[in-house]
């Protein structure tokens, strides 16, 4: 019960991850064929936290099997890196024509796409409706859970609904 030590879960939520670069480690899957015409983003950028927002993409590009570059920002960091974001945000991925794409949502199903992961028919279907109950719900969960950007914010009706 983290409800009287919101610092306690926001310690395990915030903890850095080490940057990831290079290859997936599922390279030898060979990557699932790419769909719609999409390609793979050669670079993605997220902070260094273990989060709802980055993790899906996160995951997304391991399972893929296919090469990309990865870049962690720490918070010490985030207040020189703001100003280059596209929309003052992360995540972002820099796509191998130079486009950059925001929008956690529009990378993790550009990644999928590039990868063959985005399923077909019925289970594509499925798969959307899924990522928007998840969306939905880590949208609830973010409005009462500590987050580095939040903590200061927790108060005793959220410290109750938590």
């Amino acid at each position: 019960n983290f409800g009287s030590n919101p610092g306690a879960i926001l310690a395990q939520v915030a903890a850095p991850v080490e940057s990831f670069t290079a290859m997936s480690c599922f390279a030898w899957l060979g990557g699932g064929g790419g769909q719609l015409g999409l390609p793979m983003p050669k670079k993605f950028t997220y902070f260094a936290l273990k989060t709802p927002v980055g993790l899906p993409s996160q995951f997304a590009l391991e399972v893929s099997g296919l090469k990309y570059e990865g870049r962690s920002v720490t918070m010490d960091k985030w207040p020189a890196v703001k100003p280059t974001t596209p929309n003052g945000q992360l995540p972002f991925a820099e796509m191998p024509d130079g486009m950059v794409l925001c929008e956690s949502g529009a990378i993790g199903r550009t990644i999928a796409g590039a990868s063959g992961l985005l399923g077909e028919g019925k289970d594509y279907m499925v798969s959307e409706m899924l990522l928007g109950i998840t969306s939905d719900f880590n949208k609830k969960a973010m409005d009462i859970a500590p987050s580095v950007f939040t903590v200061e914010k927790f108060d005793a009706v959220k410290k109750q609904a938590y």
